[in-house]
């Protein structure tokens, strides 16, 4: 999961104007609110989640080429 901390709602809608498919999923709030609040909306979805909620749809951190040899667990 990669969490995009943004400054202002214009540079959120640039990134998610960029990033339509990403490879890994991914979120972004705008600064401002608690972090910890229902603020984080993936990019591939519009409805606000709290972080710890982030994954509870069944997503899955995808393979990572070279974990394994890299000392990964």
């Amino acid at each position: 999961m990669v969490l995009f901390w943004l400054p202002s709602a214009a540079r959120e809608a640039n990134l998610r104007h960029r990033i339509t498919h990403p490879p890994v999923p991914a979120a972004t709030p705008v600064h401002g609110a608690h972090p910890a609040e229902k603020v984080w909306t993936p990019l591939d979805g519009s409805v606000p989640r709290r972080m710890v909620d982030l994954l509870d749809d069944g997503g899955q951190q995808p393979f990572l080429p070279g974990w394994d040899e890299a000392g990964g667990a």
